[in-house]
């Protein structure tokens, strides 16, 4: 392993409900949602990386972020799990933490505190009171994690969540326990739509 931490940035989605818009490259207050991002990652590890799509060009993310490496997927049309593993293969960290581009207000705090948690586990993924996961902001044991992925993918299963039902010892953190970093978990908000969009407007405003 080259290291102890790493951090994937997910940049490959199609925006479909955005109608297909780039949301990597959306503006929230003179800065692109992969920017504020990007920013905030690198508060926790330099080692980050962007994943993006096989459709995309490297060079329009290089332009922005030209000291990071860019990869795009390995696998077509596979969604997140496809960055995922692309990202771990290449990272080579003992630790990942996996993000998408479409949350600009993430909170560095709360993701050092998942890298500190998932010490003698294999993943440390926040988890609401309905029991909803948030798999595309946790750490997660590369190893144990990609020698699930590399066998669900042969077997033709792309779900993440699936895969973190199969690691032996995961660590969910309840998300109350983020509050005292950030009382209105804003880290999880993700922009998916126009109205996503305008909500997220306003909460820069705030």
């Amino acid at each position: 392993m080259a290291g102890k931490r790493g951090i994937i940035v997910l940049a490959g989605g199609l925006g479909l409900r955005m109608g297909g818009k780039n949301k990597a490259f959306i503006k929230l207050k003179n800065k692109t949602m992969l920017e504020h991002v990007i920013e905030n990652t690198l508060k926790v590890s330099k080692n980050v990386a962007i994943c993006i799509n096989k459709n995309q060009n490297p060079k329009t993310f290089k332009k922005l972020f030209p000291s990071l490496p860019v990869w795009r997927d390995r696998f077509q049309g596979k969604g997140p799990l496809a960055g995922i593993i692309t990202g771990m293969r290449r990272l080579n960290v003992e630790d990942t933490a996996v993000v998408s581009c479409d949350t600009p207000f993430l909170n560095p705090e709360i993701l050092k505190q998942l890298f500190r948690k998932v010490k003698g586990y294999d993943a440390a993924i926040p988890i609401w009171s309905n029991g909803y996961l948030e798999p595309l902001q946790a750490v997660y044991k590369t190893r144990s994690f990609l020698s699930l992925a590399e066998n669900t993918i042969k077997m033709s299963d792309f779900s993440v969540l699936n895969i973190i039902r199969r690691l032996k010892n995961p660590l969910y953190v309840p998300v109350e326990a983020f509050k005292v970093l950030d009382p209105n978990l804003k880290t999880f908000f993700n922009v998916n739509t126009p109205e996503d969009l305008k909500k997220a407007l306003n909460m820069v405003k705030d």
